[in-house]
């Protein structure tokens, strides 16, 4: 059924936008005199590579000019590009990935090769779904290029904490995709509906979701005094604490998670401090939390502030 709607969906689309696809080609060629399109090897279901079609935004051979990503006010962008990123129009041409068979209206953007070897075993789950147009964690990171321009390594940035966090939201929205939950992600993305999960502004560098848990968390680590934690920030991939010792960054430290003497086993993992400033003292762990540990936790939580957590670091 969600095959099918994809399908009407994008050939009506093709057909109401095609006026609009040749004045957007005319503006490209006006612009620079370069091809209306680019074509870019994407990994999609099952790990099979294909080319996404987008309209072109940025100059002539930019791939080689530059990283994959690109960030707010980057040089390689035209002044046409601009303005279709803007309002997203150079994502029209997928279209047609979609009618191929390659992608779908909604799922999880499909990811440029060089970065699936950062994949975990439990994250690489994602290829097993079918790559989309738009999808929750694409609305949640609207604002991905500005955010990565407030950062002193975009590439390390996207790896270390918004490449983890949009996996894990586009797994979780896969255990419970309908085709009325796509509909509401479309409406969603044209701004009709309100976002599936909260939109993170140009300005939010979190690298962590902040989750009140409803039991006691015990940090047993090395190097830091101890602290009280109200409440604790964290994600499959590492754990945020209130602002520490900066000295410390650049340490590794042993994690174990201790809910109550009566709940489930401890969890151990190690980590390295890669952030201590005013925001927190950020820990990335050196293996993500298993998808079981991950909903254990997240089980705990209640909403903020309903709880306090504890912490011993």
């Amino acid at each position: 059924m969600i095959r099918i709607f994809d399908l009407f969906c994008s050939c009506l689309g093709l057909l109401v936008l095609s006026p609009a696809f040749l004045a957007i080609a005319g503006l490209i060629k006006l612009s620079d005199r370069g091809p209306v399109f680019y074509r870019q090897e994407r990994v999609g279901k099952d790990g099979k590579s294909f080319e996404i079609i987008k309209f072109r935004t940025m100059c002539v051979g930019a791939d080689r000019a530059g990283p994959p990503l690109t960030v707010a006010q980057d040089r390689r962008i035209t002044r046409v590009g601009a303005f279709l990123r803007k309002w997203k129009l150079d994502e029209l041409p997928q279209l047609i990935n979609v009618i191929r068979g390659e992608m779908g209206l909604v799922g999880p953007r499909p990811e440029v090769p060089r970065y699936l070897a950062h994949y975990s075993p439990a994250q690489a789950r994602v290829l097993r779904l079918r790559p989309g147009i738009t999808d929750a964690a694409s609305i949640a990171y609207r604002y991905e290029n500005e955010v990565l321009t407030r950062t002193l390594d975009p590439e390390a940035f996207y790896i270390q904490h918004i490449m983890p966090n949009k996996i894990r939201i586009n797994l979780e929205y896969a255990d419970q995709a309908t085709l009325w939950t796509n509909v509401k992600t479309i409406l969603a993305t044209l701004g009709i509906l309100r976002p599936p999960v909260a939109v993170r502004a140009p300005g939010d560098l979190r690298a962590f979701d902040r989750i009140a848990l409803a039991r006691p968390l015990r940090l047993s680590t090395k190097g830091l005094a101890s602290m009280e934690v109200h409440p604790v920030d964290f994600s499959q991939g590492g754990v945020l604490l209130p602002p520490g010792d900066e000295d410390a960054l650049g340490g590794f430290c042993t994690f174990t998670f201790s809910p109550d003497d009566s709940g489930p086993a401890p969890i151990t993992r190690e980590g390295q401090i890669i952030r201590s400033d005013a925001k927190g003292v950020a820990f990335r762990f050196s293996a993500p939390l298993e998808d079981d540990q991950y909903k254990m936790l997240k089980i705990m939580a209640r909403p903020r502030g309903s709880t306090k957590s504890s912490g011993e670091c």
